[in-house]
């Protein structure tokens, strides 16, 4: 028992930790945000916080992940049956573009491109877009039957959608910049594209299902 408790004591230390982090990365940027100040915000020891993150660079992931996980679990309990694709796919829009703002704050690329170059971070953002994949597939299967016998024609479009949906992205990110707050006319155009894209891509692939189905052979 006590075992099991000091465990969950050091996943709230831990998960404190990173909350903190990303505020203060958010708020003072990650090139002026110091392990010291973390700590002593926290009543922490230095060697209690190096304990959980030895460097600047694991904590960044370990801020990353955390935002990775809410995005996750905002998609999954987006996933509703009965909804049309556009609709999930609209949703999915929203919950993808908070998730991306709140990296943008982060500025990570900017300010500390050693940590997004680095081979553990390339390792997250891979397994993000493989997880990603995963539960759009999910989504697109319980949003109708058009794709229900055709399952590599699900992956291919996902995989297309995406990939599409990330080139507006960075576009955007560009006009954007790290004070996302004060763009937030660029934003709603931003939103507005995205779906506007998602739009033409889901007629596209209806058309192509419609001009396969069996009555049309």
């Amino acid at each position: 028992m006590r075992s099991g408790n000091k465990t969950k004591k050091a996943e709230e230390i831990r998960e404190l930790i990173i909350s903190t982090a990303m505020r203060r990365f958010i708020h003072f940027g990650i090139s002026k945000t110091k392990m010291d100040e973390i700590a002593n915000e926290l009543s922490l020891s230095k060697p209690a916080l190096y304990y959980y993150f030895p460097d600047k660079q694991h904590l960044a992931l370990g801020v990353v992940s955390r935002l990775f996980s809410e995005y996750y679990h905002s998609v999954k309990s987006g996933i509703k049956p009965g909804l049309s694709l556009e609709e999930s796919l609209s949703r999915m829009i929203d919950l993808r573009i908070a998730s991306f703002i709140k990296y943008l704050m982060l500025n990570i690329s900017a300010k500390a491109p050693e940590i997004i170059d680095s081979a553990d971070m390339r390792k997250l953002l891979k397994d993000f877009k493989k997880e990603e994949t995963r539960l759009f597939i999910e989504l697109v299967k319980k949003s109708g039957d058009m794709f229900q016998k055709r399952g590599e024609a699900v992956q291919e479009f996902i995989e297309l959608y995406l990939d599409s949906l990330n080139g507006l992205s960075y576009a955007f990110a560009g006009d954007i910049g790290h004070d996302v707050k004060s763009n937030n006319k660029i934003a709603k155009k931003w939103v507005f594209k995205q779906k506007s894209l998602s739009a033409i891509l889901i007629k596209g692939a209806i058309e192509l299902h419609n001009n396969h189905s069996p009555s049309k052979q």
